[in-house]
């Protein structure tokens, strides 16, 4: 039997008849005509094929095929109720803002699509984004002062946490074009020539390039990188698509080097399920959903 709106209101009518146990009573609690009451309950009996009460002198009796009903409708009704008090709790609380910590400065271009899609419908909550080194990342998601971090290191994290993966990044070696004609650069090098280039650091990711003595510059972010590589004061290492999706018209060219494998960078979310707010928990339902279409 499919459940229409004429189907719940016999089941609230049935419920209100069970709990009361007399006709004429319930009826003026739902504010309806006695004649009316009895005829919902008999079209429930009919659509359900049971007998759900007994007449007697003093009201009704429930059968034991109601007690039954009562026991899963008001089950039912109780789950409907909780969905209604969460969407209204999710509409009106105050606590509609999802703090953000990012480890990186560029970060945020890996969840601004769900964002936008996610403040559709929801046009009522705020995103607070903060850009944190990973340490200070860790220590606000402990202290419970931001939702989750969007990170690419491992998070320092003894906290009950979940992460999960948003997308795979590849690291390329680049160069502006100036600086790869001035050194004849080929798309391909050997260690030996690349320890010739000028390099620019990135500190929080560069531990294997401690050993090289040509660097130039040791910067704290991506950003920072790109801004002195693009004005040709030396090569460096950056993200794929952080070229491709945030600066598609640098003037840069992109190289290997042979027996170097900077390796890939995963873009997470890191969050203690115990401690989200009610628009953090769908802002989570929001990403899972969209990563596994």
């Amino acid at each position: 039997m499919n459940i229409t709106s004429t189907n719940l209101n016999l089941y609230k009518a049935f419920i209100k008849v069970y709990e009361i146990g007399n006709l004429t009573k319930a009826a003026t609690e739902l504010g309806m005509a006695q004649p009316s009451l009895t005829y919902s309950i008999k079209e429930l009996e009919k659509q359900l094929g049971l007998v759900l009460f007994k007449t007697h002198a003093r009201g009704v009796e429930p059968t034991q095929d109601a007690d039954k009903l009562y026991k899963a409708v008001t089950v039912a009704f109780g789950t409907i109720a909780d969905a209604e008090d969460s969407v209204k709790d999710f509409n009106q609380s105050s606590a509609r803002t999802i703090k953000i910590a990012c480890t990186t400065n560029f970060a945020t271009y890996f969840l601004a699509k769900h964002i936008v899609s996610f403040c559709k419908r929801f046009k009522n909550v705020c995103f607070e984004i903060l850009t944190r080194p990973n340490l200070e990342s860790t220590k606000l998601l402990n202290n419970h002062e931001v939702d989750f971090v969007l990170n690419n290191l491992p998070l320092d994290n003894k906290e009950n946490v979940n992460t999960i993966n948003l997308e795979i990044l590849e690291r390329v070696f680049y160069t502006s074009k100036s600086l790869a004609e001035k050194h004849s650069l080929k798309t391909q090098i050997t260690k030996e020539e690349f320890e010739k280039l000028p390099f620019i650091a990135i500190q929080k990711y560069d531990k294997t390039f401690e050993c090289f003595s040509n660097k130039v510059a040791i910067v704290d972010n991506l950003e920072s990188s790109f801004q002195l590589v693009k004005q040709g004061l030396g090569v460096g290492w950056t993200i794929k698509q952080f070229l491709e999706n945030i600066h598609p018209d640098a003037n840069v060219v992109i190289f290997s080097v042979i027996g170097f494998d900077l390796g890939p960078l995963g873009i997470n979310i890191t969050f203690n399920p115990n401690f989200l707010s009610k628009a953090s928990t769908e802002f989570i339902q929001e990403v899972k959903s969209a990563l596994a279409k």
